[in-house]
């Protein structure tokens, strides 16, 4: 909605914002014609992209030009404008290339003079469009010439203050044929990149249960492959389990890049797809976007170097979720819902933890207050939420999931006092050095900065999405409510502090101009200083404690029943057990069965076909990887052809098992 004179001229140019008043201009504000496109130019109205107060009707005009070709627009002094002031003003049209196509025609026409508090309702009811990405305008060439504006009902006057007629119009957006970047985009797409690059600098990355995950995608893309045998001893059981998404994307990507390069990309897919998400749901809140720096330092936690891997890449499935849902309830599509239903049910198939936490965003921030709107908005989810009953109901995962919320009084908890005492353990703290505090103390200081260096500057955001708060809550409420594990589920309440972290950034503010600048250079400082420092222990953990694992592979021929007993599972480096699961790299790349696994449990998508289960002739025994000294010979011999030792601790009888390789660090004993 914009107020025009229709003899007014708007242009924006590549170089520039022209306003050319046509009534009231002098020979200050001539036209720079060789600024100009060479087209025709086209009466259009003027928007305001990025107002403080964007849902404030003010007045904007056009400058007068202090050099030759600088004229802009801007809102006029106190006395004509309410509330005054405006960081980007932006006006909209011009000539640009076949490439641009305009989304459809305006929608509505009138000529009606009218005063802004006429229309204040129906502008606080409007879509915020103008905050979407703005089309690129390129240089002037023969071309389709397509008028354009965003969003906005802001009176265009003359700086003489005289009053204008206003035509109604509400025009379409404007989007690239072929999807170009904005600079600003790209900043992003890098920053995400750098955040991905501990994943790309090392084979063995020190992430628990990385090589367990390598295993499991290795059997669902390989399975009936005989170089690996898997179809001889176990059966896929993708039906059963909502923890699969990791795995079958996994499989797929595996048959372009291998199984170890389809891991890298699903990591770096949580490291850089949370920055990237992130930014949209800050650009769906209303939200200054810069903001998502401060996840970076973040995103190098607890959880990933236990190597959560499925439940981590939930957490940018769950943000772009939830920026899908805040655009979707505030201008349902056929578009916005078909991509929040596929994200809900992504999500489901991702992990349970975030699927929850997006439910209740979408619980949060759903259109109560305009029940025409209630079915269109609700029916996106409608396929997830059945999945999930059905999944909760029928099976013995979904059972076992639901008793740690509702069947948890036997379950191990911690009072509230150790609980907070905890609390530091389940951010950042992975480092067996304190370079990892240092990080997040900076970290602090940044956010502390972003704080007050905003106070003073006027608000921005969506009142219509204040029940966004309801989500970092929600993960404070979680944490000290529910128990530490159940069952075979393991870090229940301890997922929650990192999700609290992450979700509570759009809740900050980011300052205005050089402030912001500054503060920007700050958290970008932090997010390169924690890539860096991760980098560097990946690399020292990679040539000071890995030892030869490779040649302890070797070793060993293909598709044989090996025995990993890690006796040594910790490091010097890292505060986790990085060693625990390194015998499933044989695995991996050689096929056969090994014990430390999870086939068998019902969360896994992976079974022992009936009679296949190594002894005692069911699924491991809990903490059966944790204890190693307490396996019996009996579970051992025969059934398995190798033992691979890492640390001093296996003592083989005579006649069962005998050295066959030594290297560095580990130890590979042959049956016989």
């Amino acid at each position: 909605m914009v107020g025009v004179d229709p003899r007014d001229q708007v242009v924006e140019h590549v170089h520039g914002r022209r306003v050319f008043p046509e009534r009231h201009r002098n020979g200050s504000e001539s036209l720079d014609v060789g600024a100009m496109p060479v087209r025709k130019r086209r009466q259009v109205p003027a928007a305001d992209c990025d107002l403080e107060r964007p849902r404030k009707t003010r007045l904007i005009g056009a400058s007068l030009a202090r050099e030759r070709g600088e004229t802009r627009a801007e809102n006029l002094s106190s006395d004509r404008v309410d509330p005054a002031g405006s960081e980007r003003d932006q006006v909209l049209g011009g000539s640009v290339r076949g490439h641009v196509r305009a989304c459809g025609l305006p929608v509505s026409l009138g000529g009606d003079r009218m005063r802004l508090d006429d229309v204040r309702a129906e502008l606080e009811d409007a879509g915020r469009r103008h905050e979407r990405e703005r089309p690129r305008l390129p240089r002037p060439r023969p071309c389709l010439v397509v008028t354009l504006a965003r969003q906005g009902a802001r009176a265009y006057t003359s700086r003489s203050g005289s009053s204008r007629s206003v035509l109604r119009v509400t025009w379409p957006a404007v989007k690239p044929l072929f999807g170009r970047w904005s600079r600003g985009t790209l900043l992003y797409v890098a920053v995400a990149l750098l955040a991905s690059t501990p994943m790309w600098i090392v084979k063995h990355p020190p992430l628990q249960d990385l090589p367990l995950h390598l295993t499991t995608i290795r059997i669902i893309k390989s399975f009936h492959d005989p170089a690996f045998a898997f179809d001889r001893d176990f059966v896929l059981t993708l039906g059963r389990t909502q923890y699969v998404l990791y795995y079958l994307l996994g499989a797929v990507l595996a048959s372009f890049v291998g199984v170890t390069g389809a891991n890298v990309l699903l990591v770096s897919g949580y490291l850089g797809g949370t920055v990237l998400a992130l930014r949209s749901l800050l650009r769906a809140l209303g939200r200054d976007e810069r903001l998502c720096l401060l996840v970076v330092p973040l995103l190098y936690n607890v959880m990933l170097f236990y190597g959560l891997f499925p439940f981590l890449l939930g957490v940018p499935l769950m943000l772009w979720g939830l920026a899908t849902a805040v655009s979707h309830f505030e201008k349902p599509t056929l578009r916005s819902g078909a991509l929040l239903s596929v994200l809900a049910l992504s999500l489901f198939y991702s992990h349970i933890f975030p699927f929850g936490i997006f439910c209740i965003g979408m619980a949060a921030l759903f259109p109560w207050a305009k029940p025409s709107r209630w079915g269109v908005s609700a029916a996106p989810a409608a396929p997830a939420i059945l999945v999930l009953v059905w999944w909760s109901t029928l099976t013995a995962a979904g059972r076992l999931a639901r008793g740690a919320a509702t069947d948890n009084a036997a379950d191990p908890r911690r009072n509230i006092d150790g609980a907070i005492a905890d609390l530091p353990n389940w951010f950042t703290n992975v480092f067996r050095d304190t370079s990892d505090e240092v990080t997040t103390i900076a970290l602090v200081l940044v956010v502390v900065a972003a704080i007050g260096l905003s106070w003073g500057d006027a608000e921005r955001g969506k009142p219509g999405v204040r029940g966004y708060v309801l989500l970092p809550l929600a993960c404070v409420v979680l944490y000290f409510l529910l128990p530490e594990s159940h069952g075979y589920i393991w870090i229940i309440a301890q997922r929650f502090p990192i999700l609290f972290a992450m979700l509570a950034i759009p809740l900050l503010r980011m300052p205005r101009g050089a402030r912001g600048v500054l503060v920007t250079g700050a958290a970008f400082g932090v997010a390169s200083a924690s890539v860096a420092n991760t980098c560097r222990h990946f690399i020292q953990f990679e040539t000071d404690e890995v030892g030869d694992i490779e040649g302890a592979i070797a070793s060993m021929q293909p598709r044989k029943h090996v025995c990993a007993l890690i006796f040594d599972k910790g490091s010097a480096i890292m505060n986790n057990m990085p060693f625990m699961h390194f015998g499933s790299y044989y695995q991996a790349e050689d096929g056969g069965v090994v014990m430390f696994t999870f086939a068998g449990y019902a969360h896994w998508p992976v079974d022992f076909q009936p009679g296949h289960y190594p002894p005692p002739g069911r699924p491991a025994r809990l903490r059966w990887e944790w204890t190693p000294e307490s396996v019996q010979m009996s579970e051992i011999y025969p059934y398995y052809d190798y033992v691979l030792t890492r640390g001093s601790g296996f003592r083989a009888p005579a006649g069962t098992y005998h050295v066959s390789w030594r290297g560095e660090r580990w130890t590979v004993w042959e049956k016989g």
